[in-house]
Formats: C-alpha cells, sequence, structure tokens
C-alpha cells in the first residue's frame, strides 16, 4: 500500500467487508471508525474533504466527546492547522 510508505506513518489500518462499503450506513462506518480510534488511541485523524467525511467524522467526534476541525488546508505543527478564510462579495 502506497499510504504506508509515506514518512510518519507508522500504522496502516483497513476494512474489507461490505458491511463498510462506499455504499454501508453511516452509523456503522462511524462504529467502525470510534472503534479503532478507541483501540488504538492516535493523536489525530485525518479524512479527505468529501460530503463523505463531513457526514461520518462529526459523528465520531460526538461519539467520542471530541472536537473537530474541518476543511484544514495545512498542518503546521500537531495542534496549529490552517484553514482558508472566506470573506465578503
Amino acid at each position: 500500500n502506497q499510504t504506508a510508505k509515506l514518512n510518519n506513518i507508522n500504522k496502516v489500518i483497513y476494512c474489507d467487508s461490505d458491511l463498510y462499503s462506499s455504499y454501508g450506513l453511516t452509523e456503522n462506518i462511524a462504529n467502525l471508525i470510534t472503534s479503532v480510534i478507541n483501540k488504538y488511541s492516535p493523536s489525530h485523524v485525518l479524512a479527505g474533504i468529501s460530503t463523505f467525511s463531513k457526514d461520518v467524522i462529526p459523528r465520531c467526534a460526538g461519539m467520542l466527546d471530541l472536537s473537530q476541525i474541518s476543511d484544514c488546508t495545512g498542518i503546521i505543527d500537531e495542534n496549529t492547522f490552517e484553514r482558508a478564510i472566506y470573506a465578503g462579495n
């Protein structure tokens, strides 16, 4: 897997089940993600910007009583994230 070859990536977790396919229920996928987070306690969880992740990741954050940072365009350090600012006209 190419993701495992990236710098600073220690572990890639992959799930191959029809229950969690691209047509799976958001609730099932949120349960899967939160169970992985509870088991491995990662410092950060990243997801690409899509309507799917904008549905699933807030559910996970709510289930774990955590806040999320959405639509990041850059990561400065472990506590500082860059986001686009939209203004006026």
